[in-house]
């Protein structure tokens, strides 16, 4: 009996091809989106930058030739250094804590802006967040990359031209600056300085003489409002320019009439006038400080301190530890007595 052969399957060979063939194309397409993806967040094979709205990773291994302009980027504090053309000198210890607690307790909301220079990050903007950064103790900033400026000049007019909208551009911030830019040459003279930056040659004139302070003791000054106004600083310069070669005796004279125009809350002229009596030994030794009668005073467990000065028409009264409602106790008897002075004083008070 003859053996019956099996029979052959019946295979669309057409169709299996066909199959075969979108799934070799769906696999392709997959794969080259995943490779797309990354090539797009990381066109070097390396973190590099999101879009300005996405949020940036560490990007501490990526080398300052690959930093592209117009991009945000998280580098390590190392990579950066600031500008010594940056409008703004001094920073106060108070600001600069505030800016330190926010990174560390917020983050960085805005991202520093800096150029590419041999290898490293020139800081245009940003040089509080970066000082903050680096005392809180932070490893990186965020940095928006910019263009290198076509001159130092036109990077200084652009940072100054940035701290004086932000209302935090003083009058020793512009006079160390410009002296330095002066003796580098950035500026040939007061008058290419003053023109380039819309300003007075005079003012630029009355600024640089600032520099003959001490840079301690303009720190000093620049921690208040009324000493770094420009006309109360000139008036302290004047301590220099008179006692030039007795320079520890016009730093104690400065430092005293510093913390005497801090303390009275002194305008230019009556700045003037307390110089003018510290440096003319006949005003001076007219001058007398007026020593208080004092008494202290309890309201429940607070101590109060009464002081007089007659001289001066003044009476000060002030207490420590009072509670909340102690104060508004207080505030209360001061002012029912107040409203009684007729009957205490039996008639208007003298």
């Amino acid at each position: 009996m003859a053996t019956k052969k099996p029979s052959r399957p019946n295979i669309n060979f057409d169709g299996a091809y066909d199959d075969l063939t979108t799934s070799a194309q769906v696999v392709a397409d997959s794969r080259f989106n995943v490779a797309k993806g990354v090539l797009e967040l990381q066109p070097n094979a390396l973190a590099v930058p999101h879009e300005k709205t996405q949020e940036t990773s560490n990007n501490s291994q990526i080398r300052s030739d690959e930093l592209v302009e117009g991009q945000i980027y998280e580098l390590p504090l190392q990579r950066f250094t600031r500008s010594e053309n940056n409008a703004r000198v001094f920073y106060s210890a108070d600001e600069l804590d505030a800016t330190a607690i926010s990174l560390k307790t917020q983050g960085q909301d805005v991202p520093v802006i800096g150029y590419v220079r041999d290898n490293k990050v020139i800081l245009v903007d940003g040089g509080k967040r970066f000082q903050a950064a680096t005392s809180a103790g932070l490893e990186t900033l965020r940095v928006e990359i910019g263009p290198a400026p076509a001159s130092e000049a036109e990077e200084y007019e652009k940072s100054r031209r940035v701290n004086v909208t932000r209302s935090t551009q003083t009058a020793i911030d512009d006079a160390i600056r410009w002296n330095d830019l002066l003796k580098r040459k950035v500026y040939e003279t007061h008058e290419h300085l003053a023109e380039r930056n819309n300003v007075g040659r005079s003012l630029v004139t009355r600024t640089v003489q600032l520099v003959a302070i001490p840079e301690m003791i303009l720190r000093k000054m620049n921690g208040n409002e009324k000493t770094r106004s420009l006309s109360t600083a000139y008036e302290i310069y004047r301590i220099y320019e008179r006692l030039k070669d007795s320079p520890d005796v016009a730093a104690q004279i400065a430092e005293e009439v510093i913390d005497e125009i801090c303390k009275e809350s002194m305008n230019r002229n009556d700045a003037k006038a307390l110089i003018d009596a510290r440096l003319d030994p006949k005003l001076k030794t007219k001058r007398t400080r007026e020593t208080p009668s004092s008494s202290e005073l309890r309201f429940g467990q607070a101590i109060g301190t009464l002081k007089i000065f007659p001289a001066k028409k003044k009476l000060d009264l002030s207490f420590t530890n009072l509670e909340e409602a102690q104060i508004g106790r207080l505030k209360d008897m001061i002012e029912k007595m107040l409203s009684e002075q007729l009957e205490l004083y039996g008639g208007a008070p003298g």
